[in-house]
């Protein structure tokens, strides 16, 4: 009988200890599952926040790109764009399209900044703040890179007159010595004239941007 009851006694306490050992390896896969998944969630944070950092980038980019390219006179007017913005100094993209961006230009003169403010005739320099936003926010908190800001500082110089009437005008003739190089493009009319005579041209390695109206010969010449 002493036998039986050491032998019951015992059975209990094995099966006491082994509901320990189950515990303890439940409450390991536990943690282990549990520093796994936040593992991943980290991972996923992660990455999308960097997503989002390289749209931002790029569409602050994009909107230094557009102020500057609006800010650049136009061929035919000599005329920026800059005042006729829907926000005047102030340079968006539209809400349907990607990257999305905002830039704004402040122009400086002698008496100092000016803030949202287009170019004037007496600007010496043009300041452009673009903050671009991306399209998707990183996830699991992650909230860095939604927004990205450049800012770049010019020189500005006043556009000139308007060029008008002939680029060149010669009475006789003219001869271009090889290697010349003459620009003469944004003449409205013919950029070079020769009202009486002949043009001698050495072609090698000249070249003459722009149109040519001679009342005589044109001879090219090695």
């Amino acid at each position: 009988m002493f036998l039986n009851r050491f032998v019951r006694q015992r059975r209990s306490d094995e099966s006491g200890s082994a509901l320990v050992v189950v515990i303890g390896v439940m409450a390991v896969g536990l943690i282990l599952t549990t520093l796994a998944l936040n593992s991943v969630v980290h991972g996923l944070g992660f990455t999308t926040a960097t997503r989002a950092g390289v749209q931002s980038q790029g569409g602050a980019e994009a909107g230094l790109a557009a102020a500057r390219a609006g800010l650049y006179p136009d061929a035919t007017s000599h005329l920026n764009n800059c005042a006729t913005q829907p926000t005047s100094a102030t340079y968006a993209s539209s809400t349907a399209s990607t990257p999305i961006y905002a830039a704004t230009v402040d122009q400086y003169d002698a008496t100092g900044w000016h803030l949202v403010a287009c170019p004037t005739a007496s600007t010496t320099q043009v300041r452009i703040t673009s903050t671009g936003t991306a399209q998707a926010r990183g996830v699991a908190g992650q909230t860095a890179g939604y927004h990205s800001k450049v800012e770049a500082v010019l020189k500005w110089l006043t556009p000139g007159t308007v060029p008008s009437g002939v680029g060149m005008y010669l009475y006789g003739g003219a001869a271009v010595e090889a290697n010349s190089s003459l620009d003469l493009s944004e003449s409205t009319s013919a950029g070079l004239m020769i009202k009486n005579g002949d043009l001698y041209c050495n072609k090698n390695g000249t070249v003459i941007n722009g149109s040519v109206l001679v009342n005589g010969n044109l001879t090219f010449a090695d």
